[in-house]
């Protein structure tokens, strides 16, 4: 790294933590798990949102290192992180990357952001965030899980979330849950039309992220908790 300086251009060291955050990816990108799990604290946790096979969190070293070792299992290998940039300070690091990786016959080619917690010399927890969530959704689905849109959604789970909806309602109002629950519990809402229009309104507002990140997993109970 360079940096201006009264005669010109002069050499300055990189941040230890911007050091750190590339050994992880640089680890990535050879398939060196062991190297992941070095620049890890024990403890590190790493989130990552969406709906796919690899969304969730991970707690502790190991699971932490699962979740890169996953980029590469889903991907038979060709998942690729190139580094754009990378901010650091004493307390964290910020990767953004181009991430791109063929799966099932879909590609992928997105922008995410890595902002890693650092304690210590170790990493501690990593939040990603992803430039096109929608485009990422679509490349991590789950083999046989249902899209969002309820056009695309059997009349099979338009009643599972008809059910989600009605405790969700119940547990955290939202615009329009009180006359939706009330259609439900009534059993005027039972057509497709009906519930998938509410879907759609609900997506659109966001309030469904949560409830549909793990569709085989659709349960009241993972809803309202």
């Amino acid at each position: 790294m360079v940096s201006p300086s009264r005669q010109g251009w002069c050499a300055v060291a990189e941040h230890p933590n911007a050091a750190l955050i590339r050994r992880l990816s640089d680890a990535l990108a050879s398939g060196d798990l062991q190297g992941i799990e070095e620049v890890l604290a024990e403890d590190a946790f790493v989130h990552d949102p969406g709906r796919g096979v690899v969304a969730g969190d991970y707690l502790g070293r190991e699971q932490a290192a699962d979740f890169f070792a996953e980029l590469l299992e889903q991907t038979a290998g060709t998942y690729k992180a190139e580094v754009i940039d990378v901010l650091a300070n004493d307390q964290r690091a910020v990767l953004i990357q181009r991430s791109t990786a063929r799966r099932q016959h879909r590609s992928l080619d997105t922008r995410d952001v890595l902002v890693a917690e650092i304690h210590d010399g170790r990493i501690r927890s990593i939040q990603i965030y992803s430039a096109d969530e929608d485009a990422e959704n679509a490349f991590w689905a789950k083999v046989g899980s249902p899209p969002t849109r309820h056009s695309e959604l059997s009349d099979v789970q338009l009643d599972q979330l008809g059910e989600v909806l009605r405790e969700l309602g119940k547990a955290k109002p939202f615009s329009g849950s009180e006359a939706l629950v009330a259609a439900l519990d009534a059993g005027v809402v039972n057509g497709a039309a009906d519930i998938g229009s509410a879907i759609d309104d609900l997506e659109d507002a966001g309030v469904l992220r949560e409830v549909t990140r793990n569709p085989p997993r659709w349960r009241a109970a993972d809803a309202v908790d």
